[in-house]
């Protein structure tokens, strides 16, 4: 039995009243932050290099706890009614987080503009943190897709995974990667990582080692992955929500790069989004039509790679949801990371007039160019 202070086990309701007070305190935490931020200026934090390093080395906080408490800190004042919230106990503390996060991640100060204060504190009374979150990741999407998606192509970049030998001869794991290439991932290893029957009493982390290794032995074809999209989402139209892959929102270019090879399955929802049809699932890129096109492009079409074609994926030039055809002459075979390069990476392929097929890259941002310093003639 677990007693409280008094000696009696604690009730649901004094539960919440402790986490509500805890709420308040870190509100004021956040507060006293402020003042400390505003007081000292941009630079004259006793040595350390930020208020975060402060908070971590001096308050003994996590570096995820110390981002929170100084991204709360930061917009608090511009967001008083929310902060008025957490002390009424309507929302928590971490709603407020998730709130500011949001401001913090708008580039384009207009953006923020189009935010109802009122509403996201609606919101967040009807929601757990985590589907707060999720809610307020795809109001992001609508509100800024560019940022949006440099961040996630930031991630995607970022992907590490490190492999290291010890003396045994065991083999060490080390990584983090992107939203949706930590999806394909999972997508793969949940379905081996099932109990094998009621004597399996493999832990979690055992079945999950097991399923790499047999999928590494004896793996093939293509992980299957429920993407949600709405068909303005794959046009990529001004204002629309982020996608969903495993219930973590992705950008409208990585659902495209998805939707070039996939199965595509009409679902209609009518009111409160309830789903009243479903319809037969087709493949974008029919069996003899995927055939054909290994016959023809045989490896990856990207200029100097030679990855072989049954490791490669249809990329349609001009993309299906766009009015795209599924002709093969609209398609061609790229490999992962190439198919990447050309949705979330920016690059383009498109075939010239004499039928050379072209790699556009990226535009280059413009930036303007100060006036010369007469000290550097």
């Amino acid at each position: 039995m677990v007693e409280g202070a008094g000696g009696a086990r604690p009730s649901i309701t004094e539960l919440a009243e402790e986490a509500h007070r805890i709420d308040r305190l870190r509100l004021d935490f956040a507060r006293k932050l402020r003042l400390f931020i505003r007081d000292r200026g941009n630079e004259d934090f006793d040595g350390y290099d930020s208020p975060i390093e402060v908070l971590r080395e001096c308050a003994h906080m996590s570096w995820h706890g110390a981002n929170q408490i100084f991204t709360v800190a930061m917009h608090l004042d511009e967001l008083p009614d929310a902060g008025a919230a957490v002390e009424r106990g309507e929302i928590g503390f971490d709603h407020l987080a998730v709130i500011c996060e949001l401001k913090s991640s708008l580039r384009d100060p207009v953006a923020w503009e189009r935010v109802c204060e009122a509403k996201l504190i609606a919101d967040a009374t009807e929601r757990t943190v985590t589907q707060f979150r999720k809610h307020l990741d795809k109001l992001r999407h609508a509100l800024d897709a560019q940022g949006f998606l440099e961040d996630q192509v930031h991630m995607a970049e970022n992907r590490r995974l490190s492999l290291r030998r010890d003396s045994s001869g065991g083999l060490w794991l080390k990584g983090v990667l992107d939203p949706a290439g930590g999806a394909a991932v999972v997508s793969a290893l949940e379905p081996l990582a099932r109990r094998s029957g009621p004597d399996d009493d493999r832990p979690r982390e055992k079945r999950l080692a097991d399923a790499l290794v047999e999928l590494a032995e004896h793996g093939s074809g293509v992980t299957q992955l429920q993407v949600t999209a709405t068909l303005e989402t794959l046009r990529e139209l001004p204002g629309v929500p982020a996608g969903e892959l495993l219930n973590v929102p992705v950008s409208a270019r990585t659902v495209e790069r998805l939707s070039c090879d996939c199965t595509l399955t009409r679902v209609v929802l009518g009111s409160e989004s309830v789903v009243i049809d479903v319809g037969r699932g087709r493949r974008i890129v029919s069996a003899p039509g995927r055939r054909a096109l290994q016959a023809r492009d045989q490896t990856c079409r990207w200029p100097g790679c030679s990855r072989p074609g049954y490791w490669c994926t249809p990329h349609h030039l001009v993309p299906w949801a766009k009015g795209g055809s599924t002709d093969l002459g609209n398609q061609v075979l790229v490999c992962s990371r190439h198919h990447w390069m050309l949705h979330e990476g920016g690059w383009q392929m498109v075939i010239s007039g004499d039928g050379r097929l072209l790699l556009v890259p990226p535009p280059v941002p413009a930036y303007c160019r100060g006036p010369d310093l007469p000290e550097a003639a």
